[in-house]
């Protein structure tokens, strides 16, 4: 489950942007320096699956702990195989643009800024193995740690409960991630007196990452929880023709954030409420509803979705400056920097390849602040750090 396109892809952008430097400088304007933190997630349908048998060759990037107190052959054995800290596959892209043209980093982790200072938000994945006698029971389950900068994450393991059936995995996607809050799309299968699978959503608290997922009432208000009952009154009689059962429900916590098109919206997950196959079967919804500055503090493009791609037709989404006058391009292989002027949208004045980038964060900092980010970020290492060495001067 543990995606590396973008991690085989940081010393390509390192050098693409170090190699533009002199270019840029001479194409930008003086003014107030802006920056941006643009965190990066990974896809699922790129995830590679890390076998609960690994063997002792990925003994540098796995480790191998067997459950406290070892019982006897004849107890439960758990065996546990944990990627480690530095194999978290996410990353963050740090832009600043100031009178000295365009400064970017690639950093390890998505370093999301907090009143408290820098934190990293990464993931890692346990295959677990229990062993009794002869019989055994499989789980690979995915887990987000946070930690503020400087000190070690505390890495997750399965529990016993996940270790409840033949074969289980928990897969998880980051969608959303912010100063407070993480959204996330999950993909559950199990394999116990007969094979099951199901498609859920979630938002954590930054700082309980494990606790009890948020419900849509608690951070959108009584509005979205009116739309989301009124929603499941509807999905009563919602068709399924693939099924032959109609009827979805959903949770209050079966929401997550995510961005398209230049903006956050909240979705809601339905899952079928008939038996046994129909379970599996889900539909999304939208939240119509404005998002809460504690979320998303600039939810709006100054110019129209149809205009970027106008300009651009590989966009696949794009960020707004606060004052909106500048925007991050996302296509299908670069990010680029945009500068706009009223409803005109002018020619990039950086790029830099990143294939596939899927943006589940952009934190943006003004004036001294985007010097002081950018002081304070010079220090964090980039991915793969024996790797860039050469570039990372």
């Amino acid at each position: 489950m543990k995606p590396w396109s973008l991690l085989s892809c940081a010393c390509l952008l390192v050098v693409s942007v170090w190699a533009q430097q002199a270019a840029v400088k001479n194409s930008t304007t003086a003014g107030k320096p802006i920056g941006v933190l643009i965190g990066l997630g990974v896809s699922q349908q790129n995830d590679q699956p890390v076998s609960a048998g690994q063997n002792d060759a990925d003994s540098d990037t796995k480790s191998e702990t067997a459950a406290p107190n070892t019982p006897p052959s004849n107890e439960m054995k758990i065996i546990h195989h944990t990627t480690s800290e530095a194999d978290s596959p996410y990353q963050t892209v740090w832009i600043l643009k100031s009178a000295d043209g365009v400064r970017v980093r690639l950093l390890q982790d998505i370093i999301v800024p907090r009143k408290s200072g820098f934190w990293r938000l990464g993931a890692n994945t346990d295959s677990a193995k229990a062993e009794y006698g002869a019989a055994f029971m499989t789980a690979e389950v995915d887990f987000f740690w946070a930690t503020p900068l400087g000190t070690k994450p505390k890495l997750t393991e399965a529990s016993d409960d996940d270790l409840g059936c033949v074969e289980q995995t928990v897969s998880k996607e980051l969608q959303y991630a912010g100063p407070d809050y993480v959204g996330y799309a999950e993909f559950w299968s199990a394999t116990c007196a007969h094979y099951d699978e199901g498609h859920s959503y979630g938002v954590a608290r930054l700082d309980d990452l494990k606790g009890k997922p948020v419900g849509l009432d608690d951070l959108l208000g009584p509005q979205a929880a009116q739309q989301h009952q009124r929603l499941n009154q509807l999905a009563k009689r919602w068709g399924n023709e693939d099924c032959g059962a109609s009827g979805f429900s959903s949770e209050a916590d079966n929401w997550t954030l995510k961005h398209s098109q230049g903006v956050w919206h909240a979705v809601a997950k339905f899952n079928g409420s008939g038996g046994g196959i129909c379970g599996r079967f889900d539909e999304d919804r939208t939240i119509q509803v404005p998002l809460p500055k504690s979320l998303v503090v600039n939810n709006v493009l100054p110019v129209t979705w149809k205009q970027i791609l106008a300009a651009f037709p590989n966009a696949t989404d794009a960020f707004a400056a606060p004052a909106a006058e500048l925007l991050v391009v996302f296509t299908d292989k670069a990010i680029l920097l945009v500068p706009i002027q009223g409803q005109t949208l002018g020619k990039p004045i950086y790029s830099a390849d990143v294939p596939q980038p899927k943006p589940v964060m952009a934190e943006w900092a003004l004036g001294a602040n985007a010097l002081r980010w950018d002081h304070e970020l010079s220090a964090l290492p980039a991915p793969n750090v024996k790797d860039n060495a050469a570039v990372q001067q």
